[in-house]
């Protein structure tokens, strides 16, 4: 069985040590959110530092009952920024520019009238990816966007959810198997959407070479 393990309160220290070496040393390090998924072998590594609006955050538990997952947050209960459930499904998101998306107003709607009520909902009612793929079809969408989402769960499954151009979501999987996911703060399904692309923080993937892959779980 495969488990996964949440990486936060370490702000991965080890992608930002090499993301920060590839930039010229007189170049001022701008802020920004990194979001990685790693899967090797029965091991299941997500994780991602926060460095958008509020950086002093706390963890806080919302319980579970007979109809939610209980779900350990990391954030603000007004601005969840990281999060896990008690079924292994594990969130995080890249702030983006806002975009306007299509809200799908025939679908099932949102419980609550606040942004972040979205996201929560979806830790609350799904376990794993397919299920949180699935949820996103079926629900009614805010009319906008300013961030996008990234999942994974306890088999290695993970998923980007952005805005496309048109609007619609767009996934972007994970390749089954050993494998990772690396998205920041540009849409990568539409990189216009984001903040300057291409981005300094592409170079966490070089870490992800297969001899850094290698490495990687072996650390932890």
């Amino acid at each position: 069985m495969k488990n996964l393990l949440f990486l936060t309160a370490i702000n991965l220290l080890f992608i930002n040590a090499f993301s920060q070496s590839a930039l010229n040393p007189e170049q001022k390090i701008p802020p920004g959110c990194s979001v990685i998924t790693i899967s090797k072998g029965d091991r299941v590594f997500f994780g991602g530092n926060d460095d958008f609006v509020n950086p002093d955050s706390w963890y806080f538990v919302e319980q579970g009952n007979s109809s939610n997952y209980g779900v350990i947050w990391i954030g603000k209960p007004d601005n969840p920024q990281q999060g896990v459930n008690e079924k292994g499904l594990a969130y995080d998101a890249n702030g983006l520019p806002g975009f306007d998306v299509n809200p799908h107003t025939e679908r099932i709607p949102v419980k609550g009238e606040y942004y972040h009520n979205y996201v929560m909902q979806i830790m609350h009612e799904c376990s794993t990816v397919r299920e949180v793929i699935k949820w996103v079809n079926m629900h009614q969408r805010f009319p906008y966007m300013h961030d996008q989402m990234h999942f994974a769960d306890k088999t290695g499954d993970a998923v980007i959810i952005s805005a496309g151009e048109d609007g619609e979501m767009v996934f972007t999987r994970k390749k089954s198997g050993d494998g990772f996911l690396v998205s920041t703060n540009f849409n990568v399904a539409n990189p216009s959407n984001g903040f300057g692309y291409p981005c300094w923080l592409l170079s966490v993937k070089r870490i992800f070479s297969d001899s850094y892959f290698d490495v990687f779980p072996r650390l932890w």
